[in-house]
């Protein structure tokens, strides 16, 4: 289907724009036929010799550009994805000047006992700094629910820290012993944390809550679902 679709668009490429450049054309030569005619009446023998008036003509004008353009079309196809791409880059470069502060993921640290009741330990949250530059960040509020059961995060005075340019870092705390009997299994985290750069350029803060879908703690699975429920992107004053 891969290959189909890719044949589909190389044909589109080099035919439906071929119209267009095909009638430009031949509006062009009907006006310069018409006005070298005018101009010199003997030429009328040579137009109809070579049909340029007929339909002949214009097909041949459009199979020309077709096959030029049929050589060139996946030169054309890439052109213009670098160009989305270039662009999406641009796009995503602005964002992470805005908003170096991103949110990764949650790494649960479990045990479980013989009646497949699991006990979560610790959880790492996963962050990220999207710039070229180092950040700081103040964690202000934090809290964790599972099975309904939530839970708001003590927080030491220098629950933060620094993320240099391009790296990523985690923030570790213990839940008090929060517990999982059904899967799969919900946690729900929430956040305030406020951020500069190094040096100071404009203070910021992210607010989310986000819910993550375990389908087992086993060591070997690793698959999960992350969604957010809500998240808010404010300046500091």
């Amino acid at each position: 289907m891969g290959l189909i679709r890719y044949l589909m668009r190389v044909f589109c490429e080099a035919f439906w724009p071929s119209l267009n450049i095909t009638k430009t054309i031949i509006f062009v030569l009907f006006i310069c036929t018409g006005l070298a005619i005018y101009l010199y009446p003997p030429a009328r023998m040579v137009v109809e010799w070579t049909n340029l008036g007929g339909w002949q003509g214009a097909a041949k004008i459009l199979c020309v550009i077709v096959v030029i353009r049929f050589f060139f079309a996946s030169y054309l196809i890439f052109k213009d994805e670098n160009t989305q791409l270039i662009a999406t880059k641009e796009t995503l470069s602005r964002i992470s000047e805005d908003r170096p502060f991103s949110y990764v993921n949650i790494a649960p640290r479990v045990r479980t006992n013989n009646f497949n009741i699991w006990t979560v330990e610790k959880i790492e949250l996963l962050f990220d700094n999207l710039s070229e530059r180092t950040i700081s960040y103040k964690i202000i509020e934090l809290f964790c629910e599972i099975e309904g059961n939530r839970r708001t995060i003590p927080l030491p005075p220098n629950a933060g820290g620094y993320i240099h340019a391009r790296q990523r870092i985690s923030y570790g705390f213990e839940p008090n012993d929060l517990t999982v009997r059904i899967f799969p299994a919900i946690i729900i985290i929430g956040f305030c944390i406020e951020y500069d750069n190094v040096p100071p350029l404009k203070k910021r803060g992210t607010k989310s809550i986000i819910r993550h879908t375990f389908r087992s703690f086993a060591p070997m699975d690793k698959h999960w679902n992350t969604d957010i429920i809500n998240q808010d992107e404010y300046w500091v004053s």
